[in-house]
């Protein structure tokens, strides 16, 4: 029907995630919620990581970025230390190394990097809307991957992206 309502449920969460009620977090909350996964990236320090551990951080904090709001090229760079020190990166590290150290082998990199992505569309929905409604007028799926890619709408050169509506283009504070 139509594609930016299409968009909006599929990238925009609802309700609690699987650990919300371990961290007291939740989707319906999220400049809440970003305090809290900030203040974990202080509390699970990436020190406390085994070398496993922290290659897994490492992967997923290079794949993702606050990138409208801050220059860095992604949250970590490739020996794991912190490229951005605004909250929405903080809660990246922060629910990556958590979620790494207590739910490892629940949850592949790939899964971080998607439950990052969600969080990351709360923080951002008009961004991330925009790069969703551009994806499907060009045929690609929603992905994560596609999602966290800085230079999308540059290499997507067409679809409208205009009509993304009354969405904040950001929530919480850098």
């Amino acid at each position: 029907g139509n594609p930016t309502q299409d968009v909006i449920n599929a990238l925009i969460p609802k309700g609690d995630p699987s650990y919300g009620q371990e961290l007291g977090v939740s989707f319906d909350d999220p400049v809440n919620s970003l305090t809290k996964l900030a203040k974990l990236h202080r509390a699970v320090s990436t020190n406390s990581l085994s070398a496993e551990e922290k290659q897994r951080y490492i992967n997923v904090g290079t794949k993702i970025s606050c990138e409208f709001c801050c220059s860095a090229p992604a949250v970590v760079d490739s020996s794991g230390r912190d490229l951005c020190g605004c909250s929405h990166a903080q809660s990246f590290m922060g629910l990556s190394k958590y979620l790494i150290k207590n739910h490892g082998n629940e949850w592949t990199d790939e899964q971080i990097l998607a439950e990052l992505t969600k969080w990351k569309s709360l923080y951002y929905p008009k961004n991330m809307v925009q790069k969703g409604v551009a994806l499907l007028n060009n045929d690609q799926p929603l992905t994560a991957e596609a999602l966290n890619d800085r230079n999308l709408l540059k290499k997507l050169s067409t679809g409208d992206v205009g009509s993304i509506g009354e969405l904040p283009e950001m929530v919480g504070g850098c």
